[in-house]
């Protein structure tokens, strides 16, 4: 794909390059990619680590629910919220009138488009990824540093000097993945009219057919997100991603006294952000009943559709990701940490760029069994979703005792009946979350589906 954006008319050329360097369009796309990832990543830091924090260390009031409602808004798709957020910003609006009244001015203090909302979007979107690592941290980490601390320096000082510098890679991964997500993201930017690079290779590969240029335009976004792939790869590399053992010793709790009601109106207003306004905008904006049934007429098909698709894919993910994991996990072979870094590098591709590759790849007549079928659909998910689900499954497998194994094998070597009775047993709290979120996933997937879906299909 790189190679052949380099050809024209036959011969080596630089010249779909050129733009890259001197263009002002570049620049702009380049300012505009990178304040939305910075953005979304700073305040993604600062409302997912506190958020980690209190669920795990603390005697937050009803954190038992709230250990479940902060992963919501990763169910939501992002350029869901922005529909919702464009009519709740919307001039003739409550919120909007209401601020209006407020400031006793008669034009909206906030627009539902630009930058500045891309960022609030993505971050009520993303946030989870952040508190979710933070969590797993704080949960894998020898409360004995603690206790220790503890019998010198006071909570505050215990937690800069020794919890925050062993967390710190978890809360680095977090950050890394938040900053991906947000700076590959094609429909959020897109449908608030801000041109990103994701925006403009769509733009040149699906309305101007310049597919060369649209491979050269994702270059600097690609270089710049393997780059932080490595860094996320140094960090984490001996270390889980996700904890997903529920099972801890008592653990020292932090008692927040006069801080409880600030803390849960904290977390509450957050998913009252991401959760519980946009989809009441939803429901009050779709009207009646009847709007629902002529939605689900007509729609219906579609829905199941994509659901049929995404939990295909998700499964296909999953199988592939736990051979490839335990592979990894167990195996001592020299070229480990090589094929480890591979299996990351998907992260650093955009959708849009990744559905490039995969058109060039198989429209070809004799692979139309492939490119013109939903087979197109589940390759391009599975190439855009198996690194998290690897991550997650490995976090599973990390925390799997080998002896299990070794004594099976030397009382019966059949690999199919310790896979089926010991590996999948132990392991299926990690398949089960990580189906879950390649489901989700797949489901909110909209560069890549939009530019290799079938004809005659919709989803």
């Amino acid at each position: 794909m790189i190679g052949d954006s380099i050809i024209v008319n036959g011969s080596i050329s630089l010249e779909n390059y050129k733009d890259i360097l001197f263009d002002l369009r570049q620049l702009i796309l380049l300012k505009n990619s990178l304040l939305i990832s910075f953005g979304t990543t700073f305040f993604s830091l600062l409302i997912g680590v506190p958020i980690g924090y209190l669920l795990t260390k603390t005697d937050l009031f009803g954190k038992r629910y709230f250990n479940f409602l902060y992963l919501i808004p990763l169910f939501i798709p992002s350029y869901i919220n922005s529909i919702s957020w464009i009519h709740i910003l919307g001039r003739n609006q409550p919120l909007s009138r209401f601020l209006m009244d407020l400031f006793s001015t008669d034009k909206p203090l906030f627009s539902p488009y630009g930058i500045i909302v891309v960022i609030f979007i993505l971050t009520l979107s993303y946030f989870p990824f952040v508190t979710l690592l933070t969590v797993s941290g704080l949960l894998s980490m020898d409360d004995h540093l603690e206790e220790a601390g503890r019998l010198v320096y006071p909570e505050s000082r215990v937690f800069q000097r020794i919890t925050l510098p062993i967390i710190w890679p978890n809360i680095l991964s977090g950050a890394l993945f938040v900053f991906i997500f947000s700076i590959i993201n094609y429909g959020v930017p897109d449908m608030l009219r801000v041109k990103t690079y994701p925006v403009e290779i769509f733009i040149q590969f699906s309305a101007l057919y310049n597919d060369k240029k649209a491979v050269a335009t994702a270059i600097p976004l690609i270089i710049f997100t393997t780059i932080l792939i490595g860094i996320q790869w140094y960090y984490m590399k001996n270390r889980s991603y996700i904890t997903l053992s529920t099972h801890h010793a008592k653990r020292h709790i932090v008692k927040l006294g006069k801080w409880q009601v600030p803390a849960v109106g904290f977390i509450s207003g957050i998913l009252f952000l991401s959760v519980f306004l946009p989809v009441l905008d939803l429901l009050m904006t779709c009207g009646g009943i009847n709007t629902f049934t002529r939605a689900w007429n007509s729609a219906r098909d579609q829905i199941f559709y994509t659901i049929i698709l995404s939990a295909v894919s998700a499964t296909v993910i999953t199988i592939l990701s736990f051979f490839i994991s335990y592979y990894l996990e167990r195996s001592h072979a020299k070229w480990k940490g090589l094929l480890d870094i591979l299996t990351l590098l998907p992260f650093a591709i955009p959708g849009t760029v990744l559905a490039i590759g995969l058109i060039k790849i198989w429209n070809h007549p004799f692979t139309n069994f492939i490119y013109g079928t939903s087979i197109i659909i589940v390759f391009g998910y599975i190439a855009r979703f198996i690194p998290f689900v690897i991550r997650i499954i490995m976090s599973n497998i990390k925390h799997l005792d080998t002896e299990l194994v070794e004594a099976a094998l030397l009382f019966k070597n059949n690999w199919l009946k310790i896979l089926t009775r010991i590996l999948l047993p132990l392991t299926k709290n990690g398949l089960i979350i990580g189906w879950i979120i390649a489901f989700i996933l797949c489901v909110g997937e909209l560069g890549t589906t939009l530019l290799v879906i079938p004809p005659g299909k919709a989803s």
